[in-house]
């Protein structure tokens, strides 16, 4: 009867009297001193101490090896145990107050440990446990990836929040919503591919922006001419034509010395884009591009290159149509004077409601010229004729403000007779 009392009495201590002792009288109280503790409110009525947690408050593991921590408490001895929160890959058995495991992911976690008797708030005790899990020897060990957007887009995949490898490679790839573009990563990554391959890095963010599509607004054919500013060169002067469609995609066709190139590619979200053209038996062309995507100018500027030789490039887009007419349109009768003036060339030029330009005409030594472009809206003229002996005819003409308007020039005049290989020519008229 007496072990039955032991197990349900919910106190440490039993009082009784004992009839059969000599030395007491009736009545007399003994106390019997029960050897099992046990807890109540987290208060130990026989030492007078407190229950606490008593396991080491500082707790070190390795990434991806095995891991073990006990929670402990005393004096009394709890029965029901947590832990949290804790790093991915381990776990508190309720029971025995085991944290087991292998940690997935380095970092530090201050982890709440509770020890209480079967939960009940009264008999609780509480403790914080600083655990840093570390990368060990041979192990790269993982960090959480952050990754944002700003504008309209998509992320495919989206490793935003997962635990990564670090040293690892991952891709990601972004792709814009309607009306928008993707302008580039930044963060931890400057990147204007939407297709991103990475290095995983510790604490590593990554933002992926999207703006609103700006090349609707600048869309269209241009034209225009390149030349060397350092010197004059019929090698790297040449005619570009490029057409761009409203997503800034672009195909070109590009006449140099002689031979027509054509190349396309893609302009990103700040306007810039680049090219690279095989030519048998020469190097290969370098072609940079930017696009004015902010200021209305309606132009294309850049370089072209050879890696010997480097020369300047715009083009102009052709900006008159249906409902906004040119007013340069007209028909135009100029002279084509040698420089020094030994002998001259005429021409007529002729320009639709439309901005379209068409040449006809003879050079001082009877070469005949052709040529059909688009003017720019400020009326320039990107002049280029290509000539049957090997050389050209080139440079920038402007028609003026308006009709009636006189124009005037300087070109270029290439021939492989010349000395030097060219010559100048003054263009004057009156339309």
């Amino acid at each position: 009867m007496l072990a039955i009392l032991l197990q349900l009495l919910p106190i440490s201590r039993l009082l009784f009297t004992n009839p059969f002792s000599a030395a007491a009288g009736p009545g007399t109280v003994f106390q019997c001193i029960v050897g099992a503790s046990i807890l109540l409110g987290g208060y130990d009525v026989v030492s007078g101490a407190s229950t606490v947690i008593t396991s080491p408050r500082e707790a070190v593991g390795t990434n991806s090896a095995s891991f073990y921590y006990r929670i402990t408490a005393g004096p009394e001895v709890p029965n029901t145990y947590s832990a949290t929160p804790l790093p991915p890959g381990l776990a508190c058995n309720t029971k025995t107050g085991k944290i087991t495991g292998a940690p997935t992911q380095q970092g530090v976690w201050e982890v709440t440990l509770t020890a209480s008797d079967h939960g009940d708030p009264a008999r609780t005790c509480t403790a914080l446990l600083a655990l840093t899990i570390v990368a060990g020897s041979g192990s790269a060990g993982t960090s959480i990836l952050t990754v944002t957007t700003t504008g309209l887009g998509t992320i495919v995949p989206n490793l935003n929040g997962q635990s990564l490898v670090v040293g690892q490679t991952y891709n990601m790839t972004a792709t814009p919503g309607d009306s928008h573009v993707f302008s580039g990563w930044s963060g931890d990554i400057v990147s204007t591919d939407p297709a991103l391959s990475f290095v995983m890095q510790s604490n590593m963010v990554l933002q992926a922006d999207f703006i609103p599509d700006p090349f609707p607004a600048v869309e269209g054919t241009y034209s225009g001419l390149s030349h060397s500013t350092n010197t004059v060169s019929q090698e790297s002067s040449g005619f570009l034509t490029l057409t761009m469609k409203d997503d800034g995609a672009f195909r070109a066709r590009m006449q140099l010395n002689g031979i027509r190139h054509t190349f396309d590619g893609q302009f990103d979200a700040g306007g810039n884009a680049s090219a690279t053209v095989v030519r048998p038996n020469a190097s290969p062309l370098s072609i940079e591009l930017r696009a004015d995507l902010t200021n209305g100018t309606d132009e294309i500027t850049g370089a072209v290159s050879d890696g010997t030789w480097e020369a300047a490039l715009r083009a102009d887009r052709a900006a008159f149509g249906t409902g906004n007419p040119s007013p340069y349109a007209g028909e135009y009768s100029i002279r084509l004077v040698a420089v020094p003036a030994v002998s001259q060339g005429t021409a007529t030029v002729t320009v639709d409601t439309k901005g379209a330009l068409r040449l006809k005409g003879v050079l001082p030594d009877g070469t005949k010229l052709k040529q059909k472009t688009s003017l720019s809206k400020t009326g320039d003229w990107p002049l280029y004729v290509p000539l049957s002996n090997g050389g050209c005819l080139m440079g920038w003409i402007n028609l003026g403000s308006g009709l009636p308007a006189d124009y005037e020039g300087q070109v270029i005049w290439f021939d492989p007779d010349f000395p030097g290989g060219y010559q100048e020519l003054m263009l004057s008229g009156a339309p």
